[in-house]
């Protein structure tokens, strides 16, 4: 089961095999267009995402993160990117992968 969560700073934290969706809102845009996201650990883009963006309002929701078995112990960053009232904006998630067993 996946499900979203609203973020407004990081770092967050999620284990390995599972789902996250984040929503990020756009705070005081009137217009938001051309979403995009994408994950990187140790610089390097990860393909851990699937599906769609959407954007509704001032809200976008990002792809569905699946995090795969092995990923413990890598710090994700995500970031995600909308045209904002005209102008490019970009906000970037932190999150810390936890191992099997391993507490917050």
């Amino acid at each position: 089961m996946s499900d979203t969560a609203w973020v407004r700073e990081g770092p967050q934290t999620l284990r390995e095999g599972q789902e996250k969706r984040f929503a990020v809102v756009w705070e005081g845009a009137a217009t938001v267009t051309s979403g995009t996201d994408e994950i990187y650990a140790n610089g390097s883009t990860q393909t851990v995402l699937t599906g769609s963006i959407s954007i509704v309002g001032n809200v976008e929701s990002t792809r569905l993160l699946t995090v795969p078995a092995g990923a413990g112990g890598l710090t994700y960053v995500w970031e995600v990117a909308a045209v904002v009232d005209g102008n490019l904006t970009k906000a970037g998630v932190q999150i810390e992968i936890l191992k099997p067993g391993q507490e917050m």
